[in-house]
């Protein structure tokens, strides 16, 4: 801030926003000190950043632990914030289910791209067969990377992965679904 008392002095009013604080420095110092005071911004902003980060992981170590982060997250109370949903879904010939998504939420991104068969005729058992459906899980946040190893390390499974997204590759009956490299895996729900 510069007022007509400040060009009187030499001087202008600097302010920090970050803890509120106001100076008059000399127009002679003025370059000097917000070059040394950005770099004391920026230190501060980011040494709350880092604090913030440290108060606010919670690391889940088995899926009790997880299921309490979860509830302290506010899933199970209706705060789960999904920040994107996009939801093609196509029916084709009265047979072929295409199915496209994409679901952004406050713990990662799920891309869904899929299709599947419907029977006809119609059987007792599964009337529908996934004729390819990938799941892309990326950016996911430290908490549920957490799971994932903690769930990887205990169950012995590793889920595919393209770099660091997770990839899963699910196909055959609806009733009894394989992921591609975890054919071995129990998917009953």
């Amino acid at each position: 801030e510069v007022g007509p008392r400040d060009v009187k002095k030499q001087s202008a009013m600097v302010a920090r926003r970050d803890i509120r604080e106001k100076n008059a420095v000399s127009l002679v110092n003025i370059t000097k000190h917000v070059v040394e005071l950005l770099d004391k911004i920026q230190e501060n902003l980011f040494q709350r950043a880092l604090d913030y980060r440290r108060t606010n992981t919670r690391t889940a170590k088995n899926y009790e632990e997880f299921k309490e982060i979860a509830d302290y997250l506010n899933i199970n109370s209706g705060k789960f914030r999904i920040r994107q949903v996009n939801l093609t879904v196509n029916f084709n010939r009265g047979k072929d289910l295409i199915i496209k998504a994409t679901a952004d939420t406050q713990f990662g991104k799920a891309v869904v791209d899929g299709s599947f068969t419907i029977q006809q005729p119609i059987r007792n058992d599964s009337d529908f067969i996934i004729d390819r459906f990938t799941v892309e899980i990326s950016n996911l946040s430290q908490p549920i990377i957490n799971f994932v190893e903690v769930w990887e390390e205990g169950s012995g499974n590793t889920l595919p992965r393209k770099g660091r997204t997770i990839v899963l590759e699910v196909y055959g009956d609806i009733d009894h679904p394989q992921i591609k490299g975890l054919e071995n895996m129990d998917l009953n729900f």
